[in-house]
């Protein structure tokens, strides 16, 4: 099925690997107008580089991390500041770690929430008052099948 983003300005997280990939180039694909692609990889996939290579004016990359909050206030403002605000925001960055539960280390369970779960307020907290004031946006948060049933070693991933 193909749908037309025409007109639409987008903000993806976790857009260098995975799913984010894959939205990202349905979007371009799809249409959309504006497009801000954010990821800390410091490497980026060559199919990403073309695109914001070849479209410089349409496609922004933002380096940044989700879990920190800084990094979503960068690209709401961006986003109102270039483009007059967002359309749509997927919320696909997700990190986990992979051994038992009770092995966690606080640290890699905060890294875990904070990059899985506590993203999601910080992206709502930065995005939610421009998509407001324009009365109109939708928020999407990708999930795994892990939020459905356990996966061995998966434990801080979907609990």
């Amino acid at each position: 099925m193909q749908i037309s983003l025409s007109g639409k300005i987008a903000v993806v997280t976790g857009a260098a690997s995975g799913v984010g990939l894959a939205t990202v180039h349905q979007f371009v694909e799809s249409g959309i107008e504006h497009l801000i692609v954010v990821d800390c990889a410091t490497e980026l996939p060559g199919s990403l580089k073309n695109l914001l290579e070849s479209s410089p004016d349409r496609i922004q990359f933002l380096r940044g991390d989700v879990k920190d909050r800084s990094t979503h206030e960068q690209y709401a403002e961006l986003a109102v500041r270039r483009f007059g605000g967002v359309d749509v925001l997927v919320n696909n960055a997700g990190v986990s770690v992979v051994k038992p539960i009770h092995e966690h280390t606080e640290q890699e369970w905060d890294y875990v929430m904070d990059t899985n779960v506590k993203a999601l307020y910080w992206s709502a907290r930065a995005i939610l008052p421009s998509m407001m004031q324009r009365r109109s946006g939708v928020i999407l948060n990708t999930g795994s099948i892990s939020g459905h049933v356990g996966i061995l070693k998966q434990g801080a991933y979907g609990p």
